[in-house]
Parts: C-alpha cells; structure tokens; sequence
C-alpha cells in the first residue's frame, strides 16, 4: 500500500506536515510517496519525493492548495 504525505520525509513525520513547515519557517517542503510501514507511522520505504518552496508569507491553507494537485499527480 502507498500512500502521499506532505512533507518530504523523515521530516515533520505525523500529522499536520504542512502546518508545521509552515509555522516553523521552512523555506521548502514537498511531497513524499511512501510504501506504507505496517507498525510504524510515516517510516516507509520512500519511493519519490517532490521538493515544493514555501513561498514568503504563505499559508499553510493556500500552500495545501498548491500541493494537493502536485501530490494527486505523482501518485
């Protein structure tokens, strides 16, 4: 099973990946597809990742919205 998360993993693992980017001042995060661990959260084999900026002043609202089209295509 895969599955798509919003950061690129290891980092901001869990959930709220975007919301925690932002709030902490990252300059990127990205989309990771990941083989799906079945005792561990978020630890799967990382199959692709997609770096995407994190533009000044953005929210975590409107850079979702940039990266939900992004995500649904590399999966």
């Amino acid at each position: 099973m895969l599955n798509v998360h919003g950061s690129l993993l290891p980092r901001w693992r869990g959930a709220s990946p975007i919301q925690r980017a932002v709030l902490a001042g990252d300059s990127v995060t990205g989309i990771t597809i990941i083989r799906i661990h079945s005792k561990k959260f978020d630890t799967g084999e990382i199959l692709l990742q997609q770096p995407i900026e994190i533009l000044h002043r953005i929210s975590s609202l409107q850079l979702k919205k940039i990266m939900a089209p992004i995500g649904a295509k590399l999966f």
